[in-house]
């Protein structure tokens, strides 16, 4: 398929580059992905770092989170700026959010992707 063979392309949750102290977070989650004993216990430590505090205000999210986590490991997050800069005509929009704003933000997020799948442009 060719580029010009799409009408648009969505990224959600994906991030550029890290600031110093991203950077040091990311390269520990590295580390302990590797002695993690499975990826549950990997998302107990990853997971407070990339949901919000209004998320753990109930705390089933979370264990649902982990168990979700349990059946299909995270995958490695998208470069969203340079991406965007490649993309004639992109449109970047950032929730006010944490990193899975697709789960904490789903009418807004959702909203967002029906009015960029509505535009004509």
């Amino acid at each position: 398929m060719t580029p010009c063979a799409h009408k648009g392309l969505i990224l959600a949750a994906s991030f550029a580059r890290l600031p110093a102290r991203s950077l040091a977070v990311t390269e520990g989650w590295s580390l302990n992905w590797a002695s993690a004993a499975s990826p549950q216990q990997f998302a107990r430590v990853l997971l407070p770092w990339v949901y919000s505090p209004e998320f753990f205000e109930d705390p089933q999210n979370f264990e649902l989170a982990v168990a979700a986590i349990g059946q299909a490991p995270i995958q490695p997050a998208a470069q969203h700026d340079l991406l965007a800069q490649g993309i004639p005509s992109a449109r970047l929009q950032m929730p006010d959010c944490a990193h899975s704003c697709m789960f904490e933000r789903a009418t807004q997020f959702n909203q967002a992707v029906l009015d960029f799948l509505a535009d004509p442009n």
